[in-house]
């Protein structure tokens, strides 16, 4: 297991030997133990430095003691770590003696120890590190003291001294190894963690039942486990590592209770047994295997992910349709793919892995959605017919060899928000003829544009590190390296762009520096108390580098407070202690000593309370209920979203809905009617400009209401032959409602139906009716209500409607014939309708088009109470005379009367 281990971290060493000699070693392990501030010494039998802090880090043991005592001090300090591979091997110890001053247990310190047999860790260990007594086959018993917050991978492995009648490694509820032959296997409930490599290449076990508690299943921890069948997980589990079930080819199914658990790349890769009908081996949504034969593959809709080597090393296939909805590309997933043309990356990827599309000759052009937040190491390296690909503008580094190799690359752009182009990353792009490297760009590592092939090159001032061979070099051969001659750099004097010209002998074109200008910001200009905000300095023009100083004071303050002093830190954390408006000062500086300033004016405010009510707790049916949105602190601008269920109800329901389909409103009071009786939860969230949300809910309970005829006729007068309309309303009792409708002359004894069923009865769901009253005079009406379908309670509610005959004009004139200027009476009279009436005078000599208004009301109307009007006609002729009647003040039905008159 600890070959396999050191295997892998190896692999990603040998990466560097792609970009050349010159590249810097990426050293196979680099224990936290192994940093130390001064050479080694010898005192007896041990082997020691000095570290940082003062104390002591044993090196090596060069004795050959059987029980061996480690000193507590040495030179005067006390010895607090056990270092890197310091009792290794180590065939004679049988026991050793840690003293109480030491607080790390180094990497490997003693793996190998096959005569170590017991061991006490003192109570001043913090940490035991990887590998800390792999392979201590004699050790029996350990005894770790609280005072140990962590044991990192495989400290414990391969002991098989500590395994119990039943072949079970457990060390502080680690699962390290099984050595037992059991097929069927139950893991103890003293076991929170399977330690990668647990189980790895057992080729006995056919089924594993993992304990409720376990929360994660550590790497390769059942991988090649060939006849592993069923594996039992509980709900615990929250982490499976990567690998953990790698090559467990039979196994048959799998079910992770915990769909909220984490399932790191490759977890089920090359589970042949877990394969669909396609191929395709999924898992809780993620993709982790293929092994169909399709040359063109569509991925099933509805996976969130690709895992780590899926489709790496097939020849076959040409293209793959990834399906919106995928979020990640594992590493290696088409790494040597060597027939890819064609991969479609959905909108909403955020990530692709390392060496995803590593060695995939074939492909020319890659469009990197925007929504793509990394991608991995060599993910496109010698893929050698690329010829452009645009990469997401939310990538911030170009990572190590990202396009290393890619010769046929001839157009790439650099999204604005990169700040790092690492190693390699366009090393031996040798037809990538032109370059933009974005302002905000900090870093540019060895060899980052080695031997491709422009000749100039802009960079910007933010850069403040260019790393050796990143321009202007290409391959002599495969283990040296030569200029490219006539190669120019362009920026700004004093820049780091300069002095990498100058360091390399490249030629060098200052451009004029710009004005220095301060683009400082802050990450919030509202915010609660006690929340952090993050100031970040930013400048440009001038003449870098640059170095920035940070302030605040309270506006009712004189003084400022002084937060980090001038530094090429540009970043910091301001964080308010009280309410109230800050105002926030950040200064920039070039190295020219010139400054400029700039404020932001920070509202703080107090925690959002949401300080909602409703109207009432206790009700009956069908009354309103208010909820009054209410909040303080927080950012202001308040919104609030309101809703009910019945107790017995799965769903809530918006109380509110904005014209747009939202349940948020600025609206502070909303109403809904509860129908039926019971007990109803109203929740009211109330929100602020940050889109903090605070719930607060409430109980009300609704009794029943009795039942209510709330019924209603269209009118109580209404002229004969006109049609009355009856409305059946009812509230209260018990859901749905009947109603029955009757009519009768008031001189009538019985009543008759205005509605009848089909079936013969009265009652009807039936909400409207209309009868027509066949004579004057005064009818009565009934609705009847029932509830609860028509077999319930029994509300009546009777009306009143006098019915009059129809409207008739009987108004007269004085005379229809006279001589001019001779005065003419017009009466209005009228019966029928609905009294009093109103009455308009009209005339106009029959030769003209429009009428004259023989009165006037003081409000400019025709119409008047008066029933008799004069005028006088003033010249011969024939004149035409009309009379207008209305009913009901003047508000009902018009009748009109005409006259002719005769003037002589």
């Amino acid at each position: 297991m600890k070959n396999k281990f050191l295997r892998r971290l190896l692999a990603v060493s040998l990466c560097a030997s792609l970009i050349g000699s010159a590249a810097v070693n990426i050293p196979l392990i680099v224990p936290e133990s192994g940093i130390t501030a001064s050479a080694a010494s010898i005192t007896d039998d041990f082997t020691y430095k000095s570290d940082y802090n003062g104390g002591i880090v044993i090196t090596k043991y060069t004795g050959t003691d059987e029980n061996v005592v480690i000193p507590k001090e040495i030179e005067g300090k006390p010895v607090t770590e056990i270092g890197s591979s310091a009792f290794e091997n180590n065939k004679n110890m049988k026991s050793v003696s840690i003293p109480d001053s030491v607080k790390t247990i180094g990497f490997d310190s003693f793996s190998g120890c096959t005569g170590l047999t017991s061991i006490t860790i003192p109570g001043s260990v913090t940490t035991i590190d990887t590998f800390a007594f792999f392979g201590c086959k004699g050790l029996k018993s350990v005894t770790i003291p609280d005072s140990v917050t962590e044991i990192k991978e495989q400290a414990f492995a391969s002991c098989e001294g500590l395994a119990d009648s039943n072949g079970f490694s457990v060390v502080k509820g680690v699962l390290y190894d099984y050595f037992g032959k059991e097929s069927s296997v139950t893991v103890p409930k003293a076991v929170t963690r399977i330690g990668s490599w647990a189980f790895e290449s057992n080729r006995d076990i056919k089924s594993v039942v993992i304990p409720e508690g376990v929360k994660s299943i550590g790497r390769w921890a059942f991988a090649s486990c060939t006849e592993l069948r069923s594996v039992t997980i509980p709900k615990s589990v929250s982490l499976i590592e990567p690998y953990a079930f790698d090559a467990a080819y039979r196994l048959e199914s799998i079910n992770i209770p915990n769909k909220s658990a984490e399932i790191r790349g490759g977890a089920f890769y090359e589970c042949d047994g877990l394969a669909d009908s396609n191929g395709f081996i999924i898992v809780e949504s993620v993709l982790y295997g293929y092994c169909g034969e399709s040359t063109e593959i569509t991925i099933p809709s509805g996976i969130k992910g690709i895992s780590d080597a899926v489709f790496s090393n097939n020849e076959t296939i040409k293209s793959v349709v990834i399906p919106n909805g995928v979020k990640s590309l594992g590493m290696n997933v088409f790494s040597n793919c060597k027939a890819l043309t064609s991969v479609s990356i959905p909108d909403g990827m955020t990530e692709i892995g390392e060496y995803a599309f590593n060695k995939c000759p074939c492909i020319k052009k890659l469009t990197i959605p925007d929504s793509v937040e990394s991608i991995g190491e060599y993910a496109f390296s010698k893929c050698t017919s690329l010829e452009s690909v645009k990469i997401s503008n939310k990538v911030t580094k170009i990572e190590y060899c990202l396009f290393l190799g890619c010769s046929s690359l001839k157009k790439v752009n650099i999204p604005d928000g990169v700040t790092v182009i690492d190693k390699g990353a366009f090393s031996d792009c040798t037809s990538l003829t032109d370059i933009t490297i974005p302002d905000g760009v900090k870093y540019i590592w060895d060899n980052a544009f080695l031997g491709c092939g422009f000749t100039s090159v802009t960079i910007p001032d933010s850069v403040w590190m260019i790393d050796t061979r990143a321009f202007g070099y290409r391959r002599k051969d495969s283990s040296s390296f030569e200029k490219i001659p006539d190669f120019t750099i362009y920026g700004k004097t004093g820049s780091k762009a300069e002095i990498y010209a100058n360091r390399n002998e490249i030629k060098f074109v200052s451009t004029s520096p710009a004005e220095l200008t301060n683009e400082s910001t802050v990450s919030t200009l509202t915010a609660e108390v006690n929340t952090p905000i993050t100031l970040t300095a930013k400048a440009k023009g001038g003449v870098g580098p640059y170095d920035y100083v940070f302030y605040y004071k309270n506006s009712k303050d004189d003084t400022w407070t002084k937060i980090t002093g001038y530094s090429t830190t540009d970043k910091t954390i301001f964080t308010p202690a009280s309410e109230g408006k800050y105002i926030i000062q950040i200064k920039v500086r070039d190295s020219e000593k010139k400054v400029v300033l700039k404020d932001f004016t920070v509202n703080v405010t107090s925690p959002l309370v949401n300080k909602s009510s409703v109207s009432a707790t206790s009700v009956t049916a069908n009354t309103d209920v208010t909820m009054t949105g209410k909040a303080e602190g927080g950012t202001g601008n308040y919104k609030f979203a309101y809703y009910y269920k019945k107790s017995t109800d799965s769903k809530w329901t918006k109380a509110y809905v904005t014209a747009s389909g939202l349940a948020y409103t600025k609206n502070t009071s909303v109403s809904f009617r509860p129908t039926s009786a019971g007990t109803y939860t109203v929740r009211i969230n109330a929100s602020d400009d940050k889109g903090i949300a605070v719930s607060k809910e409430f109980t009300v309970k609704v009794k029943a209401a009795a039942l209510a005829n709330n019924s209603a006729v269209s009118a109580t007068s209404v002229s004969l032959g006109t049609k009355v309309t009856m409305t059946g309303k009812a509230s209260g009792g018990t859901e749905p409602y009947k109603f029955a409708y009757y009519y009768k002359n008031s001189t009538d004894s019985a009543w008759t139906r205005a509605y009848t069923t089909p079936a013969g009865y009265a009652y009807t769901k039936n909400t409207e009716m209309t009868f027509k009253p066949t004579a004057a005079g005064t009818y009565n009406v009934r609705i009847n209500v029932k509830d609860n379908n028509g077999t319930g309670t029994m509300v009546s509610k009777e009306f009143t409607v006098k019915v009059t005959a129809a409207l008739k004009n009987g108004s007269t004139i004085s005379a229809t014939t006279v001589s001019k200027n001779t005065t003419v009476t017009l009466t209005g009279k009228a019966t029928g309708g609905t009294s009093p009436y109103k009455y308009a005078y009209y005339y106009k000599k029959s030769t003209d088009s429009s009428w004259t208004k023989a009165y006037v009301t003081s409000s400019g109307s025709a119409y008047t109470k008066y029933d008799s009007v004069t005028f006088k006609p003033t010249a011969a002729g024939t004149y035409n005379v009309r009379i207008n009647v209305k009913d009901k003040y003047g508000e009902g039905e018009v009748v009109s009367k005409d006259f002719n008159l005769t003037v002589k």
